[in-house]
């Protein structure tokens, strides 16, 4: 037989939905705040957008990211795929505006 202690824990139909999605957000969000994450994010989404069109702006992305981290390995870091991988995702954000618009 199953008691009320066991049936608390679990979360059914809307309530359980918005808390997996929050307990997923807060993972996002603690994965972009590792590192600085989120500047290579916005940084990326930024030279996109002054590409002017899509080609263009990917370019651009791949190019500052390779720069960022060629930077970085200049300075004694190792190159870290992660953060050119996010400065390219948000050139193609950019991407997706300049097909839009």
């Amino acid at each position: 037989m199953v008691s009320e202690f066991h049936l608390k824990g679990i979360q059914t139909g809307e309530a359980g939905r918005k808390n997996r999605i929050l307990r997923y957000m807060k993972k996002i969000i603690a994965f972009l705040k590792m590192s600085n994450r989120y500047k290579h994010l916005i940084g990326g989404l930024m030279v996109g957008l002054l590409g002017f069109t899509p080609w263009t702006a990917f370019y651009a992305a791949a190019i500052a990211a390779s720069c960022l981290e060629l930077k970085d390995t200049l300075r004694g870091s190792p190159w870290d795929w992660i953060d050119w991988g996010l400065t390219v995702a948000g050139g193609s954000i950019s991407v997706l505006f300049w097909m839009i618009v």
